[in-house]
């Protein structure tokens, strides 16, 4: 989904309610993703600090609360839609050193806000650089057995889970790499500091019909499973390799197309409500005088 900044269009209480009644009636007619039975269990979703997919807004926000302590550690950014409240859409956490980042990534309403999208940096200065061969077996600890990449993407590491959290075994075709998979989001807003100066987020028509463009979400083997990627970067020191910086990248695909595609349809149906209303208005407007 597209957004952008400025397009304003008045939203009144019948206009919202009709737009998530029809979010909800045309998602039933889209084949999405299925969820799994009962729902996503976070804490069985990779995690990046204990930050787990599928966290609600407040299990993420107090996760970042303690992993960065202090006033300045955590900065939550807001976005909204035309005339309605405010909902964090991003959490970014920076260590009081500067040496570790992790900003997380909320789906947008109507659907239940979950963490979608996780990126996480780490400096590693002089004296604190552990080896390549101990980073990567500290990772496959972590998240398991990582999947095979082509050689010449050095320093960099894929998994692949199920929705239910479980190892899955991803092959593509030979220009397809599971290592890209993570870092693609979509349908998330980064937000703006200030909740009463959200980031507004509207409706853009597109030309391509959503049915098609879900089709070809459902296609693409990157939006079929969660993803994580590790990026490492290294150097040598007295003939052993070292990793200076990580980039960790997690990504819950098929939740994302579930909420980008709702989000999408509540704001088609909100702007379709206002067309309606404007031509009832409009015919009230030239019915004759008796």
């Amino acid at each position: 989904m597209r957004s952008k900044i400025g397009f304003e269009f008045a939203l009144t209480a019948i206009l919202l309610t009709t737009g998530f009644a029809m979010a909800r009636l045309e998602a039933q007619t889209l084949q999405l993703p299925a969820a799994p039975p009962g729902g996503l269990n976070a804490s069985k979703l990779p995690d990046a600090e204990g930050i787990h997919l599928g966290m609600t807004v407040a299990q993420a926000m107090a996760v970042m609360k303690s992993l960065f302590p202090g006033a300045t550690g955590v900065l939550p950014r807001y976005s909204k839609y035309a005339n309605g409240p405010s909902w964090v859409s991003s959490i970014t956490g920076t260590s009081a050193d500067g040496h570790d980042n992790l900003i997380v990534f909320l789906s947008m309403p109507p659907n239940p806000q979950q963490v979608v999208f996780v990126q996480r940096t780490l400096i590693l200065p002089p004296g604190k650089q552990p080896t390549e061969d101990s980073t990567v077996a500290s990772l496959r600890q972590k998240y398991g057995q990582d999947l095979p990449v082509a050689k010449r993407l050095t320093g960099l590491m894929a998994w692949a889970y199920d929705e239910q959290g479980q190892t899955v075994s991803v092959q593509g075709p030979a220009n397809w790499s599971p290592t890209d998979c993570a870092q693609d989001r979509f349908g998330v807003a980064g937000g703006q500091n200030d909740p009463g100066s959200a980031l507004q987020i509207d409706y853009v028509p597109d030309s391509i019909p959503l049915e098609q463009k879900v089709a070809i979400l459902n296609a693409n083997l990157c939006d079929q499973h969660v993803y994580v990627t590790a990026q490492l970067q290294s150097g040598t020191i007295q003939g052993t390799s070292v990793v200076n910086q990580i980039y960790v990248f997690l990504g819950e695909k098929p939740l994302m197309i579930r909420d980008s595609v709702a989000s999408q349809q509540y704001l088609a149906g909100v702007l379709n409500a206002k067309a309606q209303q404007q031509m009832r208005n409009a015919q009230q407007q030239k019915a004759p005088t008796l």
